[in-house]
């Protein structure tokens, strides 16, 4: 497969509005967590109260690629912070619902115990697994 040209500024422009939807969706996170400690690294989206580690996905991609980083990035911090936070769940929260014709990776990402919530226009929505790690995601 060639490489194909890109046009620099359009990709520049593209990865600034992912990163602000990105910052938006973990804003929206935060302000449901009100009385909770939050904490952020440079590799973890966000940890809530040292048990619940966060990775956030808003879902311009794939959804077939972003669940699938999804899992590793969770898994990787599992791995780093093991010391440090050994009894820490892990969520992953998408922009929407990850919806595929071929492959249900909400349920694929909870077989490998990864808690699955998506943003709507109302707020929040998820599983039973993702409403029992995180309650006051869903008020």
């Amino acid at each position: 497969m060639q490489p194909r040209p890109v046009d620099v500024v359009s990709w520049m422009i593209e990865i600034e509005r992912r990163a602000a939807q990105h910052e938006d969706l973990l804003r929206r996170v935060a302000a449901k967590a009100t009385g909770h400690t939050l904490e952020r690294s440079p590799l973890v989206d966000l940890v809530v109260d040292r048990h619940l580690i966060i990775e956030v996905k808003s879902l311009e991609d794939d959804v077939v690629a972003q669940s699938r980083t999804a899992l590793a990035q969770l898994y990787h911090y599992r791995f780093v912070y093991r010391n440090i936070l050994p009894t820490a769940r892990l969520l992953v929260i998408f922009g929407r619902r990850p919806v595929n014709a071929s492959t249900d990776f909400v349920t694929f990402l909870e077989s490998c115990a990864i808690a699955v919530t998506w943003a709507d226009a109302d707020g929040f929505d998820g599983t039973p697994v993702a409403r029992a790690a995180a309650p006051w995601l869903f008020g």
